[in-house]
């Protein structure tokens, strides 16, 4: 990617997330479940996008809000993707609430395992799959990109975008092709 596009998912990035990234214990910032954050779990979004899919083309009118029970799903569960392969899946580590997305991609592309998340706080590379994880592995590049892509593409459907079906459908036939790649390449990274 190049650095224009680096630097509008930043911004992209920082302007939907954290709600708060002071230490603050009563501040909600990621909205996670109660674990163990795996990658069956990084996966229900994605499981949910295909269902939603299902009742879509069965009734277009089962949603109003279409976008947000497909194209937005695959955003959040590259996410959660990303969060799992470079923080692993110990609720604390998973949970970070400096963690940034755009930055982490940038990280793995570069191959670094550390980069300053939301507050400046330094975010670190750990568990299993970081551990396992060759700098020189050309797949991350693949893998970023598509996480670019998918991210980019849910982001609108977040805050006010509400489209029917039949706008979205096409989009998220693309969408959930680059999807599919991705944790093709995911998988193929972290075996």
């Amino acid at each position: 990617m190049t650095d224009a596009e680096w630097e509008e998912f930043h911004q992209m990035v920082e302007a939907v997330g954290p709600s708060s990234f002071f230490e603050d214990p009563s501040g909600i910032v990621f909205r996670g479940g109660t674990g163990p954050y795996t990658i069956d779990y990084v996966r229900k979004p994605y499981w949910d996008a295909l269902k939603s899919q299902r009742l879509l083309d069965e009734n277009p009118e089962f949603f109003e809000d279409t976008g947000i029970h497909t194209i937005f799903l695959l955003a959040k569960s590259v996410e959660m993707h990303m969060r799992l392969f470079y923080l692993g899946g110990k609720k604390e580590d998973f949970e970070n609430k400096s963690f940034q997305l755009s930055k982490c991609a940038k990280a793995v592309q570069n191959g670094e395992a550390q980069f300053d998340g939301f507050g400046g706080k330094k975010v670190e590379a750990k568990g299993a799959f970081w551990a396992n994880f060759r700098p020189e592995d050309e797949r991350r590049r693949p893998l970023v990109n598509l996480a670019f892509k998918i991210y980019t593409a849910g982001n609108p459907y977040r805050h006010n975008m509400v489209s029917p079906w039949s706008d979205v459908s096409p989009k998220f036939k693309k969408i959930i092709s680059h999807f599919e790649r991705f944790i093709k390449i995911f998988d193929e990274m972290v075996e």
